[in-house]
C-alpha cells in the first residue's frame, strides 16, 4: 500500500505540473485550434507531395503513418500478445493441473519470457532509431509535438527502461498501467491525445490476455463480464467522442491531463477509505467470533 501511495502521488505531481504547463501555453496562444485540428483530423502524414517522389524508406514511413492497422504492426502485436498469454497461463497453473510445469519448468519459462521481452525491446529500439535516422536524413517535416529522440539510441532506451519500471510498479501495486504510463508519457512531452490513445492500446493487450486466460480455465463469470464489458465499451466511446468534440471546439488539450489528475486523486483518496472499510470488516468478524464462543 505504501508503494501504491508513493506511485500515485508521483503520478499526481507529474501530471498536475504538465497540465498547468499545457494550460499556460494554451492561454498564451502557443497551442491554438489550428495545431489541434491538424493533429485530430489530419488524414495525411507530414509529407503532402506525390508519393512517387519519395524514396522507398519514406514511402514505407508514409504508409505506416497513414494506416494504423498494418500487417506488420498487427503481427508484432499478436506476437507480444501470444508470448504474454502463454506465459501468464502456464506460470499460473497449480500442481493439480494438467499444464503444471513444476518449479524448475516455471523458472525456465520465466527466464525465456524475460529473454524474449528483452530481445523484442532491443529490436524495437533499433527499429525506432533507424526510423528517426531516416527521417532526419530525408528532411522529414516534424511536427512541433512529435516525440523526437535527439540523443539517438540512448534516449530511446531510457524511455523503454522507464516503461519497464512503470510496468513493474503496476504489477506490484495492482494499479492500472495508464495511471503510471500516462504521467510518464506526458513527462516526455507526448501530446495528450496521443498519450491517451497509446495507453489504451497498451492496456488492451494485457486486458485481452487476462480475459482469455480466465475464460480458458473456466473462472469467467460471463453475465458480469458481458454487462461490464458493454458498459465499458459504451462509456469509453461516449468519453472519447465528448473529449474530441470539446478539443475541436476549444482547442485545449489540457483537459485530458486534468481529467487524469482527477482519476489519480480519486485513486489516492480511496487508499484510506479502503483501509478503514477493511479494518471495520475485520473488527466485525472478530466480534462475531467472540460472541459465538
Amino acid at each position: 500500500m505504501i508503494v501504491f501511495g508513493i506511485t500515485v502521488a508521483w503520478s499526481i505531481q507529474t501530471t498536475t505540473k504538465k497540465a498547468f504547463q499545457l494550460l499556460a501555453k494554451e492561454r498564451e496562444g502557443d497551442s491554438g485550434s489550428k495545431e489541434t485540428e491538424s493533429l485530430i483530423t489530419a488524414e495525411e502524414s507530414s509529407y503532402s507531395g506525390p508519393i512517387e517522389e519519395l524514396c522507398k524508406e519514406m514511402q514505407d514511413i508514409k504508409y505506416q503513418e497513414d494506416n494504423h492497422f498494418t500487417s506488420q504492426r498487427m503481427m508484432f502485436i499478436f506476437m507480444n500478445f501470444s508470448i504474454l498469454f502463454v506465459t501468464q497461463f502456464l506460470y499460473g497453473q497449480k500442481e493439480d493441473s494438467d499444464y503444471y510445469l513444476g518449479e524448475l519448468g516455471k523458472k525456465l519459462l520465466l527466464s525465456a519470457f524475460i529473454v524474449c521481452m528483452l530481445s523484442i525491446t532491443w529490436f524495437s529500439v533499433k527499429k525506432i532509431e533507424s526510423l528517426h535516422a531516416t527521417k532526419e536524413d530525408k528532411g522529414y517535416n516534424f511536427d512541433e509535438k512529435d516525440t523526437r529522440f535527439k540523443d539517438g539510441i540512448c534516449s530511446i532506451a531510457t524511455l523503454a527502461a522507464a516503461c519497464l519500471v512503470a510496468a513493474i510498479l503496476c504489477g506490484c501495486t495492482g494499479i492500472a498501467g495508464g495511471m503510471v504510463l500516462g504521467p510518464l508519457f506526458l513527462k516526455y512531452n507526448m501530446h495528450p491525445q496521443i498519450m491517451s490513445g497509446t495507453n489504451q492500446y497498451i492496456t488492451m493487450i494485457a486486458s485481452i490476455s487476462v480475459a482469455i486466460q480466465f475464460a480458458w480455465i473456466g473462472d469467467m463469470i460471463w453475465p458480469f463480464a458481458i454487462m461490464f464489458g458493454a458498459i465499458t465499451l459504451v462509456s469509453a466511446y461516449m468519453g472519447i467522442q465528448s473529449i474530441n468534440w470539446y478539443i475541436k471546439k476549444s482547442g485545449k488539450q489540457s483537459i485530458i491531463a486534468f481529467m487524469l489528475v482527477l482519476v489519480l486523486v480519486l485513486a489516492l483518496v480511496s487508499l484510506p477509505i479502503k483501509s478503514i472499510l477493511k479494518h471495520n470488516a475485520s473488527s466485525g468478524e472478530g466480534v462475531v467470533e467472540v460472541g459465538a464462543e
